[in-house]
């Protein structure tokens, strides 16, 4: 069984995707997962890669979205993110991005993208 705190992540997920997609990046990949860890999504724009952390929260949760991703995730992020780009050979620029989403129990939503989060 699915519970709700999961597809709440998986709502988000899709909600930025939307986001994404509606500013002309192309979704290469999502949940791209390896013994280190896994990337939520991973999206394209020209030349530049973006690899994202979604969070998503009910509005009512007591910590901002952005705070769970500490100096310990980031650390796995970027691990993951340098074997994704050893396997495809990518030579080019890229950034990590965190989206924070924040569900109101009347089906609304905020998507804040913090772009360039945080530097390998």
């Amino acid at each position: 069984m699915i519970t709700q705190s999961k597809k709440d992540g998986l709502w988000g997920e899709v909600l930025v995707s939307r986001w994404y997609r509606d500013r002309k990046y192309c979704v290469e990949t999502a949940n791209f997962r390896t013994r280190l860890g896994e990337i939520d999504l991973i999206l394209k724009k020209k030349k530049l890669l973006v690899f994202c952390e979604v969070k998503t929260r009910r509005k009512a949760w007591e910590q901002l979205p952005r705070e769970a991703v500490d100096v310990h995730k980031q650390r796995r992020l970027m691990n993951t993110a340098l074997q994704y780009i050893a396997r495809i050979g990518y030579q080019g620029p890229f950034r990590f991005d965190v989206a924070e989403v924040l569900l109101d129990d009347n089906g609304g939503y905020t998507i804040n993208v913090i772009e360039n989060a945080f530097e390998a």
